[in-house]
């Protein structure tokens, strides 16, 4: 059910914390802004200043596309710390800030962004670039005067203009709710001279997490506006009276504000949930407290901490996190003199708070502030999977309505979302909780959720819900997906609803056969039958050929196969390494050096898609080994083998990380966590898209890396194994190629199979075949062998007239008798021979060549024969 708790501290009321525009209220930007102003440090200083860490990112080798705005505020005091920055994962950089001076509009500072470098870094990269407007007093002052307003939206658009920029952040806070109409029109002619002398241009404007004194005007500025920026992160801060989270997304203690409240206000006051973007904190608050236990009241404030200074826990004050489960916070109690509790979002909290951001289809999140996290990549990660196509929604989870789990939710609620988890066939829905009030008569018209069975509101609905109608029970899916709509109105409230999804995966893998002739003599088709349950991706074939004692391939066409069941195959050029064969697998055993080369030749070009499919166990003493190979390259014997791509798996840093070599000059593009245990057997499978540049890298059958190459590699005539620092073993190294449904397999001494049968037991050609489903399951292997012959048996050695020794003459004119040797035939069997009769010898004037089957002697009877 839906918990509810009630607080009681006999004797003791705790007073609600102080908010925005109260007197003594000032917000992290003002606090930060008036706290580095102070140091006399300037914007350029802070490039030397700051000492980025050297972190290499958990790249997603994908291309992961944004479907939301990522709105990062840099504060100039961030400068030199952009280098950690995922320029692919920010849609917007809003530099901070631009000071106003109330009087003249002019700025009091604008902290270098004319020769900001991190401005044209973003620019570069694709971000939007904002320039943040800072005024946090004597706003009587500003709007009581035209003429610094215009001097302002001049200053504004100039600066954008000349800086190639993309719009400005309106920071104004503090201001009167008596000032709303003058604010509300600067405002909207701000925008309007923006967006008419700079087309495309953006303005956005920080509101407040609680509009106490309905500052904004929502309704009236909603068509101008481009987006709210809410400050998402002042519920808590250095004033208040109890310590608790910055950011709560749900209610904590009993002030009843929150992310989510705050969010369904804007919503409700007009603001278009397209425009709406919520700040949220990379920082928390400090403070020193009566108590140990939550909530706790406050004895003073000690300092903000950012995502960074908890991560780092160098003073050890952060080792025992501990979870607040109504607002969903993290929260740290440690004792140093008195009692102190810190309360600050990490990447499970900030992971809640993104799943309220797409619940309520608002336009994405804002950062306070970028920087704040570096030496960390976790944040950059959470957005990747939250707001990425490169994410994954999981098989089941839990929503709320927008109370949580222990409050009533609110009015004015009008929201969809869509439940549609990755890879799933059918999703079930259904509601452990369920208090929504009823309607006027049989339907549901007050306050209601309608399911659709679909991916939106234009699917088949399955109808309102309510009171009236009680509990939907469990609803399922006929596809792949559910639509929920939530409404509410403006009079009662209940309890509420719990949410719980679950899904049913496809997790059956596809199936492959073969079909070809039995036996073939030259240039033959193979035709393939791909089935599954959903439907088929990828379709991949491998021609191997045997010489009589091992199956090999063709790297000439793209293929390569070695199982290692001898010595090392004349295939392979060992140029460094201590490589042999041991127990049936390639070893590497040499520990001390960092890139052993063993490759060998293999023809890859583009159209097609290319599988590189092993098992690799790797062991040793060090505390940096890794292993795995270089595909497409063009100079196999540089250090880098030219231009290549090099796919490797860390055991002691846990990693696929996928590089590209260009001119033999390598980077990383790739670099994702992965379990990868010492002295353990893996199965390898890459794939590489010559079309489409995809990348994708799986340890067994689990897709664990990828990237996709804007400037895919066309050409490359090997492949290298590569190992570092490590004792390393392959095994069973196969190389595939894409195919359709029938493929032309060459037959002769060049061509894909080069061989004969050695003997009618054994073929010397192999057909494989291996597939992937839409939902990423692999199927087993598939295997065809075909018999190959394209010679003709040896000649025959004798032939003798009668049934024996050879006679010249014949007594019976009815018939004649004849026999022969035995003919050779080394790569197949004898299916028959054949006979004719003439006057001379060779010719079948008398009697036509005639099957015997495979008997060496006949007997031809009804014959007239004459002297």
């Amino acid at each position: 059910m839906k918990h509810f708790f009630a607080s009681l501290i006999c004797g003791l009321v705790l007073i609600a914390p102080l908010y925005a525009q109260n007197d003594n209220y000032k917000s992290i930007h003002q606090q930060e802004l008036e706290y580095y102003n102070s140091q006399g440090i300037s914007a350029e200083d802070y490039y030397q200043i700051n000492q980025p860490e050297n972190v290499t990112q958990n790249k997603s080798g994908k291309s992961c596309n944004l479907n939301k705005i990522v709105f990062g505020w840099h504060p100039y005091w961030s400068n030199g710390l952009e280098v950690n920055y995922d320029w692919s994962l920010l849609s917007d950089l809003s530099f901070f800030s631009y000071e106003v001076d109330a009087a003249t509009g002019n700025p009091d500072n604008t902290h270098g962004w004319a020769t900001s470098t991190v401005v044209d870094e973003a620019l570069a990269a694709g971000v939007r670039v904002n320039l943040c407007v800072t005024l946090f007093s004597n706003h009587s002052t500003f709007f009581g005067s035209a003429t610094a307003q215009q001097n302002l939206i001049d200053n504004l658009i100039s600066m954008v203009q000349t800086k190639g920029a993309n719009g400005v952040n309106i920071d104004f806070e503090g201001v009167s709710s008596s000032l709303e109409p003058e604010f509300t029109a600067f405002l909207i002619d701000l925008c309007t001279q923006m967006h008419t002398q700079i087309p495309g241009s953006q303005v956005s404007v920080c509101t407040y997490a609680v509009d106490w004194g309905d500052v904004f005007n929502e309704a009236a500025i909603d068509p101008y506006i481009d987006y709210y920026t809410i400050m998402g992160y002042a519920y808590y801060y250095s004033g208040s009276s109890v310590a608790g989270p910055t950011a709560p997304l749900y209610t904590y203690n009993t002030f009843n504000y929150n992310l989510a409240k705050t969010v369904n206000y804007y919503q409700s006051e007009g603001a278009s949930p397209e425009k709406i973007v919520l700040g949220l904190p990379y920082y928390g608050h400090e403070w020193n407290t009566v108590g140990s236990t939550i909530p706790s009241s406050t004895t003073s404030y000690v300092s903000s901490r950012t995502y960074k200074t908890v991560k780092d826990n160098s003073s050890g004050n952060y080792s025992t996190r501990q979870w607040e489960p109504t607002s969903l916070t993290p929260y740290y109690v440690y004792y140093s003199s008195n009692w102190r509790q810190c309360f600050c979002d990490d990447e499970e909290s900030l992971g809640y708070r993104y799943d309220l951001v797409n619940m309520m289809g608002i336009a994405g999140i804002g950062i306070w502030a970028l920087g704040y996290d570096d030496g960390y990549t976790e944040l950059w990660d959470l957005i990747r999977e939250k707001f990425t196509d490169c994410g994954t929604i999981p098989c089941d989870g839990t929503f709320y309505d927008l109370g949580g789990p222990d409050k009533v939710y609110f009015n004015h609620s009008d929201y969809t979302f869509t439940i549609a988890p990755t890879g799933a066939t059918q999703v079930s829905l259904e509601f452990p909780f369920f208090d929504i009030e009823a309607g006027s008569g049989s339907e549901c018209d007050y306050d209601y959720i309608e399911i659709y069975d679909g991916p939106d509101t234009g699917s088949p609905s399955f109808g309102k819900f309510c009171n009236t109608t009680g509990n939907p029970g469990t609803i399922t899916s006929s596809g792949n997906s559910l639509t929920v709509h939530v409404y509410t109105d403006g009079a009662t409230v209940n309890d509420g609803f719990e949410g719980n999804w679950t899904c049913v995966q496809d997790n059956i893998a596809p199936e492959t056969e073969i079909s070809a002739n039995e036996w073939e003599s030259s240039d033959f088709t193979a035709s393939f039958t791909d089935t599954d349950n959903e439907l088929v991706d990828l379709m991949f074939y491998q021609v191997l050929d045997n010489d009589g004692s091992e199956w090999r391939a063709n790297g000439d066409y793209g293929f390569f196969n070695d199982n290692f069941e001898s010595a090392i195959h004349s295939d392979w050029t060992n140029l460094s390494g201590t490589w042999s064969i041991s127990d049936g697998h390639l070893m590497q055993s040499d520990e001390t050096l960092s890139n052993e080369n063993i490759y060998a030749s293999v023809t890859q070009t583009s159209g097609g898609t290319y599988i590189y499919h092993w098992q690799m166990k790797m062991s040793g003493s060090g505390a940096n080994r890794r292993a795995g190979l270089y595909v497409f390259c063009s100079d196999q014997e540089l250090d880098q083998r030219g231009d290549a791509y090099m796919i490797y798996f860390r055991v002691d840093d846990n990693a696929c990380q996928i590089y590209k070599s260009v001119s033999n000059s390598i980077d990383i593009f790739s670099n994702d966590y992965v379990n990868v245990d010492a002295d353990t057997w893996y199965d390898y499978k890459v794939t590489v898209n010559t079309n489409t540049g995809v990348i994708n890298a799986y340890q067994n059958d689990i897709l664990v890396s990828t990237w996709t190459d804007p400037s895919p590699l066309a050409s490359g005539n090997s492949i290298s194994l590569r190992t570092g620092n490590c004792i390393c073993e392959y095994d069973d190294i196969k190389v595939y190629q894409s195919r359709s449904a029938s493929e032309s397999v060459t037959v002769g001494t060049t061509d894909e199979v080069r061989y004969q049968n050695a003997d009618k037991y054994n073929p010397s050609c192999r057909i494989k075949s291996i597939i992937t489903d839409d939902a990423g399951n692999w199927s087993d292997p598939s295997g065809l062998d075909v018999n190959i012959d394209w010679t003709a048996p040896e000649d025959i050695l004798e032939v003798k007239d009668g049934p024996g020794v050879d006679l010249d003459t014949t007594y019976v004119g009815t018939e004649l008798k004849a026999n022969w040797t035995v003919a050779n035939e080394p790569n197949s069997y004898l299916t028959k021979y054949e006979y004719c009769i003439g006057l001379t010898p060779g010719a079948d004037d008398f009697v036509a060549w005639t099957d015997n089957g495979t008997s060496t002697n006949v007997t031809k009877t009804g014959l007239t024969l004459v002297s």
